[in-house]
């Protein structure tokens, strides 16, 4: 690859068990569906794209994205999910030189994510004792274009994708669209979300990926069987 370029490598956090609120049927278990957390990097430094839900998530990431030998210089979260960012707070003490990120839809959807849990408990009853407390945010970004090695990243706001107010970064050196919960790849959508207007975020990001298929962040579901989790190279299609 020309040393101009920009690489994409993908971390995929396997499918795992979790503490169901919920009464489940003889023979059920609770699973969390895989996801992703996506490097960006150029010959010296990176970005991360989400970081995901628990302790175990950000470290796993932070050993994965040291071993590229690059020096991370910022966090960016995709959407406002806590499944994608509360794993900040872990994640930059692994890269204290670097700050947690994300569009104001989506740093303001965090936010609110966050005082949600103090009351319903949502995360923490699911998640217990694997979360932080308190949670960083990410900080509202002022500006769609992320320098990574003196080249842009273009944050784009597609709005819809499993939640209002969802971006994808659009890679343009790699001809690449990292499009968090806006693509799926055989995982079940949350269908609370209106298809539509999903769909036509689905098309903004094949439009963006001019030569490479779109990455998104919920992978192909691997079983739980004890087999290592594949960590690099998932693609999602938007079809």
């Amino acid at each position: 690859m020309s040393s101009n370029l920009l690489s994409i490598d993908v971390y995929v956090a396997p499918m795992r068990p979790y503490t169901c609120p919920d009464q489940l049927g003889e023979g059920e278990v609770a699973t969390w569906a895989p996801s992703s957390s996506t490097l960006i990097s150029g010959p010296t430094e990176g970005i991360l794209i989400d970081a995901l839900l628990t302790f175990e998530n950000a470290d796993q990431i932070a050993a994965w994205a040291k071993s590229f030998g690059k020096k991370i210089t910022g966090v960016y979260i995709t959407h406002g999910h806590s499944d994608h960012w509360l794993g900040l707070a872990r994640l930059l003490e692994h890269f204290p030189e670097a700050r947690g990120h994300a569009a104001p839809e989506v740093a303001g959807r965090a936010a609110w994510e966050a005082e949600f849990n103090k009351t319903s408990k949502y995360w923490t009853s699911r998640f217990p004792g694997e979360l932080p407390d308190p949670p960083v945010l990410p900080v509202a970004l002022d500006s769609d274009e992320i320098l990574v090695d003196s080249q842009v990243v273009n944050l784009i706001h597609v709005g819809q994708g499993d939640v209002e107010g969802s971006t994808i970064f659009h890679v343009p050196p790699a001809g690449a669209v990292v499009c968090g919960d806006v693509v799926y790849n055989n995982v079940h959508m949350m269908m609370a979300a209106p298809c539509r207007t999903w769909s036509a975020a689905c098309s903004s990001c094949m439009a963006s990926a001019t030569s490479r298929t779109p990455y998104g962040s919920r992978p192909e579901p691997r079983s739980l069987d004890g087999r290592e989790p594949r960590r690099s190279g998932s693609l999602a299609r938007a079809d």
